[in-house]
């Protein structure tokens, strides 16, 4: 299609065919309505500042807008040639009199996208908080740029993606020595500051950074997408290179983050329990915290390694230990993680990517139908206002975001 046709309308006019300027106004404002008026040209001052800032002159917010939907993400390996097609568009459309506005539309991504990227990739570097070494010790070894050029030079990454640099990924990397390049890695049994000196007759060894055929730990060792009859959606395990292909044990739950805090700083959390924090997702707490303090008194306590974490909220990079966070359904919408009793037994199937309830599907659903909000978090419902109360309505499940639209 001619991009002139665009600024036509099948609705007919006395001319056979319709102006779509006043579509535009939607954007730029419209100078015929009052200034207080919603949509008027004061109303939308600040959407036209915006296009200025890109590059808008005055003229162009009295053309009609036409807006062109370029998919824009570097897991699309013909992103590059999109942007070019899109490119020519613009081209065309701004020829015909009309001003172009190129639009980055999302392609679909879903959680499991990331576990089938995460299968390929393995643990390569060996910092905190599941590491001994840190950022600045990676910086010292050529940073992430170094990683950068072993995925590349893996098939992970694509080269051709244009950067800001205005060359490509590729041309960016081409000097770049990949981890293979480097002085070979040593055991990661030595902390940073035991590491011996250089001298001029002795080339530096590392153990930051581990090469692709030999990593720190291979693929599905830290992150994973797990599912089951305790996350019917999804959950997020993060294993830290740890080697643990199965995870059996007793629940003890907790409603809140600081109650599970209390309960590992007075001894009731011991090795082998599975550690239950709910209603601290996106709905129940409300905003999804993360459970880093539950999650550093474990380690602080020697029981980072001997007691499982499960939680509808989530955990941040600092975490350390066998943690599974974002459970959907959450506990607030009622979702099996709500149900769980202390005592009960759950299983995490690391290599089978499962996270399970050890309870049949009758019992779920006879605690399901006795189940409501404990008091104390149907209080904190019940107290939220304004914003708060607004999001708690809005805001969807962590398994697609937590978004709230």
């Amino acid at each position: 299609m001619h991009p002139f046709r665009l600024f036509r309308s099948s609705t007919p006019k006395s001319n056979g065919d319709i102006d779509l300027k006043w579509k535009s106004k939607m954007l730029t404002g419209d100078k015929s309505q009052p200034p207080h008026a919603p949509g008027s040209y004061l109303k939308m001052s600040m959407a036209r500042s915006n296009l200025r800032a890109t590059g808008w002159e005055e003229a162009d917010f009295h053309k009609p807008i036409i807006t062109i939907g370029a998919p824009w993400t570097n897991a699309n390996p013909c992103n590059n040639r999109v942007r070019a097609l899109a490119d020519i568009l613009v081209e065309e459309v701004e020829k015909a009199g009309g001003k172009a506005f190129v639009a980055g539309t999302p392609l679909p991504l879903t959680i499991h996208d990331f576990q089938r990227v995460g299968a390929r990739v393995p643990l390569l570097a060996n910092v905190s908080p599941h590491g001994p070494y840190h950022m600045s010790d990676l910086d010292r070894w050529g940073g992430i740029p170094v990683l950068m050029k072993t995925l590349l030079l893996q098939g992970l990454l694509h080269g051709d993606c244009l950067t800001v640099t205005g060359t490509t990924l590729a041309e960016n990397l081409h000097s770049v020595p990949s981890i293979e390049e480097l002085a070979p890695s040593s055991p990661p049994s030595s902390p940073p500051a035991s590491r011996p000196a250089s001298t001029p007759s002795s080339p530096p060894t590392q153990a930051v950074l581990f090469p692709f055929a030999s990593p720190l730990a291979p693929p599905g060792r830290h992150i994973s997408i797990l599912t089951g009859s305790l996350a019917p959606d999804s959950a997020v395990l993060k294993l830290s290179g740890k080697e643990v292909p199965y995870f059996q044990g007793p629940a003890i739950c907790y409603n809140s983050e600081q109650a599970a805090f209390e309960g590992i700083m007075t001894g009731q959390v011991h090795a082998g329990h599975v550690l239950i924090i709910r209603y601290e997702g996106p709905k129940g707490s409300p905003g999804m915290p993360e459970q880093l303090s539950p999650g550093a008194a474990l380690v602080g306590a020697g029981l980072g390694k001997d007691v499982a974490l499960v939680t509808d909220g989530r955990f941040s990079g600092a975490s350390h230990g066998i943690m599974v966070g974002h459970v959907s359904p959450e506990a607030a919408d009622g979702g099996p993680l709500a149900l769980v009793e202390d005592g009960d037994t759950v299983v995490i199937d690391i290599q089978r990517r499962k996270l399970n309830l050890k309870l049949s599907s009758s019992v779920l659903s006879a605690r399901h139908a006795k189940w409501c909000l404990p008091p104390t978090v149907a209080a904190s419902f019940d107290g939220r206002r304004g914003a708060l109360q607004k999001y708690t309505r809005l805001v969807q499940s962590a398994h697609v975001g937590a978004v709230t639209h």
